[in-house]
């Protein structure tokens, strides 16, 4: 199973750089998004091609408004997810949170985000959860949280999904804007 990343889903069985990140090393990896999401903004609105491609799809793939929309839903769902995680006695965190094959958003036309937009709702889920992560214990960032449909998690666990989640999307969309400027 693929996201629209490419990346490999359904709970990965191998760490990843990310899960081998320190809580420490985590917030400071979600504190830079705010400025290399804003360089892309930046970069797809200063360049004509790209402005003009914003909505076109490129082929199955979304459109890059479409990109930064999916980014912008997916950071939202985790962040809400490990807040969950870290304000409930007993919660249960939606299993989308850990498994991008599972996360299924409505395309609602007419309501979609500008990349602008977009940046701003990644760069504020990000700095959210570097804040409540840099805040909680180390018991609380390591106890067991369910996951719905079976299994655990932990919040860090949730951290270095966001983090791998939205630097996953940041390396697509340079892709795409690559491609797109070509």
């Amino acid at each position: 199973m693929g996201d629209v990343w490419g990346r490999q889903t359904r709970f990965r069985a191998v760490a990843d750089r990310f899960d081998k990140l320190a809580p420490r090393d985590l917030v400071i990896t979600l504190r830079s998004l705010r400025r290399r999401f804003g360089g892309l903004a930046s970069r797809a609105a200063l360049d004509a091609a790209v402005m003009a491609a914003i909505d076109a799809p490129d082929g199955a793939e979304p459109s890059l408004r479409g990109r930064f929309e999916q980014a912008a839903q997916a950071a939202a769902l985790v962040e809400n997810e490990l807040s969950k995680a870290l304000d409930h006695d007993d919660p249960v965190v939606a299993a989308a949170a850990l498994d991008a094959s599972e996360r299924h958003f409505l395309d609602v036309p007419g309501t979609g985000m500008s990349p602008a937009q977009a940046v701003d709702a990644l760069a504020d889920d990000a700095e959210r959860a570097a804040d409540r992560l840099e805040s909680a214990a180390a018991t609380e960032l390591t106890r067991a949280v369910r996951v719905a449909g079976g299994g655990t998690t932990t919040p860090a666990a949730l951290g270095a999904e966001l983090a791998r989640t939205e630097i996953g999307a940041l390396s697509a969309i340079e892709d795409l804007l690559d491609r797109l400027a070509g």
